[in-house]
């Protein structure tokens, strides 16, 4: 398959997309759906709620394994540094806004959530700023531990 030259800012929206909201959104619709009619106690709620941001945690890795392998074989990568800071911009941008303009304080439990979702993109953001640039390369450079 021919290599398509595309510029920075879109190579970096894939990978956004891909690494960033595919997976961990479809797991945490699936793993709230699951969890949320089944958990009444307060202490149990709030350790699923961790346990469900240490597993997406583990996700956004292998999505940003998936996409890089995914974009290097479509595009042609002149500058990797900056798709990777690109991505991870549109990254805090939209899940930070997200998680503000969602933001539920209107009891205990739903602030306690909030603050958690709140606080893991503190971890993730760098998490998946220094992961994209682990294994985003330039177009002739390689990678060899990409699973």
């Amino acid at each position: 398959m021919k290599k398509k030259i595309t510029q920075d800012w879109q190579i970096a929206l894939i990978h956004w997309l891909i690494a960033g909201i595919a997976m961990p959104f479809l797991f945490s619709l699936i793993f709230g759906m699951t969890i949320i009619n089944v958990i009444e106690s307060f202490g149990v709620i709030v350790w699923l709620a961790i346990l469900g941001e240490v597993i997406k945690f583990f996700l956004i890795w292998i999505s940003i394994i998936y996409s890089a392998k995914y974009i290097s074989k479509m595009f042609i990568i002149k500058n990797s540094l900056n798709v990777v800071r690109l991505a991870t911009i549109y990254l805090i941008i939209f899940v930070g806004g997200f998680r503000l303009i969602f933001f539920d304080g209107s009891d205990e439990i739903n602030y306690i959530l909030s603050v958690i979702h709140l606080l893991s993109l503190l971890v993730i953001a760098p998490f998946f700023y220094f992961s994209s640039k682990n294994y985003i390369k330039n177009s002739g450079e390689v990678k060899e531990d990409i699973i």
